[in-house]
């Protein structure tokens, strides 16, 4: 999902980083401001992925509903969702616990 934004600008980051390296790990220079750009514009996407993430999640499962991939729509549903939450209520009528309830 966030990765697909995100991807191919730490592909080109990385493989200019690793242009640097094999130059000597100039601190200056054209090589160094080459990486340094590429390597600012990375963690900027990153950083919009992280703030955004939830509108891109939503956005996804839009799009694997709109291509009719109905199997893909629920998996992703299912993947977001709250994992923990339970099916069975813990709270009725004010009252919590299994023993309180059952006694209601």
């Amino acid at each position: 999902m966030k990765w697909d934004i995100v991807q191919d600008k730490y592909d080109i980051s990385r493989a200019a980083f690793l242009d640097w390296v094999s130059c000597g790990r100039p601190r200056t220079g054209v090589v160094f401001e080459h990486m340094s750009r590429l390597r600012a514009r990375f963690k900027l996407a990153l950083r919009y992925c992280r703030q955004h993430e939830d509108q891109l999640k939503a956005d996804a499962c839009a799009k694997s509903l709109d291509l009719g991939d109905s199997n893909k729509f629920w998996r992703g549903v299912k993947r977001t969702s709250n994992g923990r939450a339970t099916k069975y209520a813990n709270c009725v009528a004010d009252v919590s616990g299994d023993e309180n309830i059952a006694e209601m």
